[in-house]
């Protein structure tokens, strides 16, 4: 039963069904998993294989939310991110017999994707940052990152952090943006909730000034660092 879910998967993959973690963040609000939960789920998961079917499954999971309401719903009911994944998997999607591991089962719900498929990434060696053109992975000089530092506390970095790592993936892997333009400036088109970046008071006041695309990928580690 396992294997036709990851079928279905397969499937939905190949037909562009998937639409990614942004839609979801979209329409669920995320939260990240508490640690003990993360350390379980790493530890049951053994090996980069495990890690990879889940993420399979993970993918459906995404395509259907995604599709949920179509355009015109931008955010679902609170309740929606408190179901249990695994439920959601056997209620809404009619997968019989995905066997998630017990911490998953028990733990992750529809609030926690994003959480654990960053944890998946980590466990699979996948690391989207990698596919970054070089353009856009210059270092900041010093005081830039003193001014990035300084800023990190009054940005909410577990619900920035996957908006802005989404941001790199998608849209500099290739070398179309100017490596000049402000970082700031483009990352305020980014849809949070209801608001875009641009129009949120934190983001606003923590992500500093006059930085450059250039300096993308050495921003966002140095962010993830202080969170």
């Amino acid at each position: 039963a396992e294997y036709m879910g990851l079928q279905m998967v397969a499937f939905l993959d190949e037909g562009g069904a998937s639409t990614g973690m942004a839609s979801v963040r979209q329409k669920i609000a995320q939260e990240p998993l508490p640690r003990e939960i993360a350390e379980s789920i790493a530890k049951e998961l053994g090996n980069a294989a495990q890690a990879r079917a889940l993420s399979l499954v993970l993918e459906t999971v995404m395509s259907f939310i995604s599709a949920t309401g179509g355009a015109l719903v931008q955010q679902l009911d609170k309740s929606v991110g408190e179901l249990l994944l695994g439920e959601y998997i056997e209620s809404v999607l009619l997968m019989s017999g995905v066997a998630l591991p017990p911490p998953v089962a028990q733990f992750v719900s529809l609030k926690h994707l994003d959480a654990l498929w960053e944890l998946l990434e980590a466990l699979t060696g996948s690391d989207p940052l990698e596919a970054v053109a070089a353009k856009y992975k210059v270092p900041l000089p010093d005081a830039l990152r003193e001014r990035v530092i300084a800023g990190a506390p009054t940005l909410l970095l577990s619900k920035f952090l996957p908006l802005f790592r989404e941001f790199i993936a998608s849209s500099l892997t290739e070398e179309h943006m100017d490596a000049a333009a402000d970082l700031k400036y483009a990352l305020g088109f980014v849809a949070v909730g209801n608001d875009w970046l641009s129009d949120v008071d934190w983001y606003a006041r923590g992500f500093a000034d006059g930085i450059e695309m250039q300096h993308a990928v050495d921003v966002y580690n140095v962010l993830a660092a202080a969170q």
